[in-house]
């Protein structure tokens, strides 16, 4: 009925209640800028595989059957994207419909470009739950008709009931001892420190930014020491290595890390507050850095992948060195290269994992951004929808889900989802 019916649902993924207290819904648009559009109420429990209800008040708003459980007011876009996060704004689940978004997972859902009673949800959907997250929205997410739910509705999938036995006139036989559970296995830790931004324009003409600087990010799910660590830096066809070291910190996960480097002028604001500070003078269009578990600098002909290499950038179309099957894409004065998904996207090809953008420097105090399949507590699939029934729609039935003017998007993704 317009560009404000939609909804959001989210979906718990777990055999068991978890409380959303405080946790926020955020939009984006295809700019990357990011609001908070719904706080949930305290005393919010999803119940075991349930769905809780987000929908737009606003004039010409949600027109479904099904009561919304809280409301918002600030609509989704139709090439945007959305998060379900913990009351810090840590990203718990995400999903996206164009590339500038700054919420998506792998590659973006398609832009809903006409207003229609439909939303994207995720896979399998409907009664057999949405389950499905591969950390790539646009394989774990289909296009179907919208289908909203809310704390009040049942959960999916339904449990069978169990057939009663017949009884039998036999005499009973002696018990046999049951069986002691196996333990479940703990999670496999994940260690994985990786560069999340490349600015090397610090100080020049129109830079944003006073300093240099390459910021790096722990994707994994453990806590990684940078004691011993140095982020290190060549020019493009260089064998001559310049050193930061790093200080001595344990990189919690999700979070980032900012090292300053050199300035080549008096433009720009200064950075926030470093982690590690160097003077190293870098290229603003092409180089070579590489994250080095030690303090010794690189030597010899030839690209340094070493086993003491944690991970390698090679940007600009003259750096003779990089990851994959081809550079990052050159930055400039105005402009770093940044690692998609936050800094979560790791497929070791420099030139599809890195896009130029606008600097935006992190530092450990950053807020945090946990990578899929890294989070531990909760363990609770939430879906998001974001739709209604002829708006936009996202539907994540994993943590959250959304909907869009005449189109509706649903994920679902494990154990929180944007149903």
């Amino acid at each position: 009925s317009g560009a404000n019916d939609e909804f959001i649902e989210l979906y718990n993924n777990s055999d068991a209640p978890i409380d959303v207290s405080g946790w926020k819904i955020r939009g984006s648009n295809n700019a990357a800028a990011v609001t908070t559009r719904l706080t949930i109420n305290t005393t919010t429990t999803i119940s075991a595989r349930g769905h809780f209800l987000a929908t737009n008040s606003s004039a010409s708003g949600y027109s479904g059957g099904v009561a919304g459980d809280q409301t918002y007011t600030s609509g989704i876009t139709n090439d945007g994207g959305i998060a379900v996060t913990l009351p810090d704004d840590s990203i718990v689940d995400q999903v996206g419909m164009s590339a500038g978004s700054a919420f998506k997972e792998g590659t973006n859902l398609a832009p809903l470009t006409s207003d229609a009673n439909q939303s994207y949800e995720r896979k399998p959907g409907g009664g057999s739950g949405s389950t499905q997250d591969t950390g790539d929205n646009f394989n774990d997410f289909q296009l179907t008709t919208s289908d909203p739910q809310n704390l009040n509705s049942g959960p999916t999938p339904g449990g069978s009931p169990s057939p009663s036995p017949t009884p039998s006139p036999s005499p009973s036989p002696s018990p046999s001892p049951s069986p002691s559970p196996s333990p479940s296995p703990s999670p496999s830790p994940v260690t994985k420190v990786s560069i999340s931004q490349v600015y090397g324009g610090g100080g020049n003409a129109s830079a944003p930014y006073l300093n240099d600087f390459i910021e790096i990010f722990n994707a994994g799910n453990t806590s990684v020491s940078l004691s011993g660590w140095s982020v290190q830096y060549a020019g493009a066809t260089s064998t001559t290595w310049s050193v930061t070291n790093l200080s001595s910190v344990s990189l919690l996960p999700g979070h980032y890390y900012l090292i300053q480097e050199a300035s080549g002028g008096a433009v720009g604001v200064s950075l926030p507050t470093p982690d590690a500070t160097g003077t190293t003078a870098m290229s603003a269009t092409a180089g070579k850095v590489a994250l080095v578990n030690s303090t010794t600098a690189l030597s010899g002909s030839g690209c340094p992948f070493g086993v003491t290499v944690v991970d390698f950038v090679g940007y600009g179309t003259t750096a003779d060195c990089f990851e994959g099957a081809g550079r990052a894409p050159a930055p400039s004065n105005t402009n770093a290269d940044v690692r998609a998904g936050g800094g979560c996207t790791d497929t070791d090809v420099n030139s599809t994992n890195f896009a130029t953008g606008a600097p935006a420097p992190r530092n450990t105090a950053s807020a945090a951004n946990q990578c899929p399949g890294t989070i531990a507590p909760p363990a609770f699939d939430s879906p998001l929808k974001v739709g209604a029934n002829a708006d936009r729609t996202y539907d994540w039935r994993r943590v959250f889900s959304s909907m869009f003017e005449r189109s509706s998007l649903t994920s679902r993704h494990a154990p929180w989802f944007l149903n």
